[in-house]
């Protein structure tokens, strides 16, 4: 039930519980630390009650990608129908449906809160600081059916996916929803705040053209030289970004002591000849560990015994002059920018070399990021204990979950940047964000991929500019479901239309590094509005999560298509089709007989069956199930009359 209104019923889709609402929320107390999270902001003042034995579980990503010392954090809950109710909550590193893991020290209980329809602002501080991840999960329970969190917008400090997870505990079943359709109903997650102690913001050298100020990252509109670096003298002669790849990860590769990394750099090809100004690396370390001092150097590529510059190349020898020495660095877990003093002119670097790395401890080490904007570098790196091991990599690039996510995966290279003194070549744009294309633009204005020396047309990349990346290479599997399955359960509750059942959570095998795009919807028949995919997760390599807008849609073929290669899986929705042939008649109420008691007596019904079996979606099968696909072969309650109708026929053009 949803209260709100001027809402549609499906602007929602839950597999159970309510929606009510909850009056505008009043924040108390003083804060502990700096807010890393949060989402206060409210839409109509619902609130989610899952009802008895259900758990409700929220992602918060916070700003802090390697994580932090939470100091405390709050949630928004109400209750109604007078009385009392209890609340637990608990802080996990992952998703409790997918792996995650309690964060010890972070369960707190509130018991004997009023259920007067008041919202109440729970607050827990910690003495100790936790250490806490990136990514938090907050797991929250109720003790009555009519309390529950209450449901807030985009997440104002950090993030939040538009999805939560849901647990029922009498049946051990626990599944990944999705909060409804997107604007004009803007839910995407609970109201939380979650506060860090942090250090204050380094400060360093920011470049506006030539232009010089003292100041911390976010407040540089230029380029920022890196911490501790000075406008004396001053570093911002005019120069370009030959090599840049800033993409943050969240994760870094701690050195063994006495052992040096180094990452390959392929500048681009507008930045040839780059005449050295000045380069950078970041670094961390882990959190709680002494301070750290690292050493970096630009070393020669030798391509190795087959003279071709590919993945087997490792660093040669030492480029005089671009040796550089930190100290003291903070192992706090957050990211240092090792800035390079300005190096004087004359030293021509070639198209490809190496940065190398050594640091004092063996909990610190480089930041790693992704493929590179300017410039490129291979999906490895090299390692030195004596002689250098080069091709070592983390398995192939995916950007899902960035930064500090389960199933984000550097690409084998360092968070690092190359400066040269002068002003790049010209030639075609792509625009990373729009894909649109346009000519002349010089190397340091492109914010997206750039060729030298080329215009639009004929499109000069690969994958095009207009086009997203959908490798082709590898096989497609419909897994969870399967291609072909007939969903024969109710559509919704039997009193009312919402909320919309179904499957709404797909999992696909395809090939690794396809961009969402990739993966497209289409329905044989609209009902409300038109389904789609809400978001597409990889993790582990290989395989993706899709989650649509809501259920699919009943007497209808729905077909997800991998644009890759084409590949194609059709689901079909067709209530009280239990023996998936071609109409629901009365063959159906024998077959969902003879095999309910199979699969109560011998177990042998496949996990499939449930598709056909479990009309009630109560995650059990039995005789209630009996009752209800009566219910919809006859159109009790809201339920259309099923019996008669014919199989819904796909894939859809």
């Amino acid at each position: 039930m949803i209260c709100a209104d001027g809402i549609a019923q499906d602007a929602i889709t839950l597999s159970t519980g309510e929606y009510r609402h909850a009056p505008t929320p009043v924040i108390a107390g003083t804060l502990n630390g700096t807010i890393v999270y949060e989402n206060t902001r409210t839409f109509a003042g619902l609130f989610s009650a899952p009802g008895l034995g259900v758990i409700l579980s929220d992602d918060l990503t916070t700003t802090e990608p390697f994580g932090c010392e939470m100091v405390s954090y709050e949630l928004l809950v109400a209750g109604t129908g007078g009385g009392m109710f209890d609340v637990h909550v608990e802080l996990w590193n992952g998703d409790p449906c997918n792996g995650g893991v309690l964060i010890t020290g972070t369960e707190s209980d509130w018991p004997d809160l009023p259920a007067n329809g008041s919202p109440q602002t729970l607050r827990q501080s910690f003495t100790d600081p936790v250490v806490v991840p990136g990514i938090v999960w907050m797991r929250v329970g109720f003790s009555t059916s009519t309390s529950g969190w209450v449901i807030a917008e985009e997440a104002e400090t950090g993030h939040t996916g538009n999805f939560f997870s849901l647990e029922r505990t009498a049946t051990n079943l626990c599944s990944l929803f999705f909060f409804g359709p997107g604007p004009p109903f803007p839910y995407s997650g609970f109201w939380a705040t979650l506060e860090c102690d942090l250090p204050p913001p380094p400060k360093g050298a920011c470049c506006n053209d030539e232009a010089c100020q003292e100041i911390s990252e976010s407040e540089c509109s230029g380029i920022w030289r890196g911490t501790g670096s000075t406008c004396s003298p001053n570093p911002c002669e005019p120069t370009y970004l030959g090599f840049d790849n800033r993409f943050l990860t969240g994760t870094f590769l701690p050195i063994v002591f006495s052992t040096q990394v180094a990452d390959d750099i392929r500048l681009s090809t507008g930045a040839l000849p780059c005449e050295l100004a000045q380069y950078e690396l970041s670094v961390t370390g882990t959190l709680g560990t002494p301070s750290f001092g690292a050493t970096l150097e630009l070393w020669t590529n030798d391509p190795g015994p087959d003279g071709v510059i590919s993945i087997d190349d490792r660093p040669a020898l030492p480029i005089p002059g671009t040796r550089a020495a930190f100290a003291g660095i903070q192992s706090d877990q957050h990211t240092q920018r090792l800035a390079t003093p300005t190096f004087p002119s004359g030293t021509v670097l070639p198209a490809k070399f190496w940065i190398v790395v050594s640091t004092t401890t063996g909990s610190s080490g480089p930041v790693t990021a992704g493929l590179g904007e300017v410039g490129s570098s291979e999906d490895g790196y090299a390692r030195n204990t004596g002689t250098w091991e080069p091709g070592l990599n983390f398995g192939g690039f995916s950007p899902t979950n960035c930064p500090g996510g389960t199933g984000c995966t550097p690409a084998g290279s360092f968070r690092s940047r190359v400066f040269c003194y002068g002003e790049s070549a010209r030639g075609a744009c792509c625009d990373g964000d729009l894909f649109q294309c346009s000519d002349d633009e010089l190397r340091n204005q492109c914010s997206g991929r750039w060729s030298f020396n080329r215009a639009c047309t004929p499109d000069p990349f690969e994958p095009p500019c207009r086009a997203p990346f959908c490798p082709q290479k590898g096989g497609v599997i419909f897994m969870d479901p399967p291609d072909g399955v007939i969903d024969a359960r109710q559509p919704h509750p039997i009193v009312d239309f919402v909320p919309r059942q179904g499957i709404q959570v797909l999992t696909v095998q395809a090939p690794s590094g396809a961009d969402d795009e990739c993966f497209t919807l289409c329905e044989t028949r609209v009902d409300g509005f038109a389904n789609g995919i809400a978001a597409v997760f990889e993790g582990p390599l290989g395989i993706y999560t899709i989650i649509l807008d809501r259920a699919i849609t009943p007497s209808a073929a729905t077909t997800l298509t991998y644009e890759g290669d084409g590949s194609e899986g059709t689901f079909i929705f067709h209530s009280g089709n239990v023996n998936g042939d071609s109409v629901v008649n009365a063959l159906d109420v024998i077959v969902a007989v003879d095999c309910m008691e199979q699969f109560s007596h011998t177990q042998t019904c496949s996990s499939a069956t449930l598709y056909q079996l479990d009309m009630d979606h109560s995650g059990v099968t039995n005789a209630l199930d009996l009752l209800r696909l009566l219910d919809l072969l006859n159109g009790a309650g809201t339920y259309s009359r099923m019996i008669g109708s014919p199989l819904p026929q796909g894939p859809c053009p």
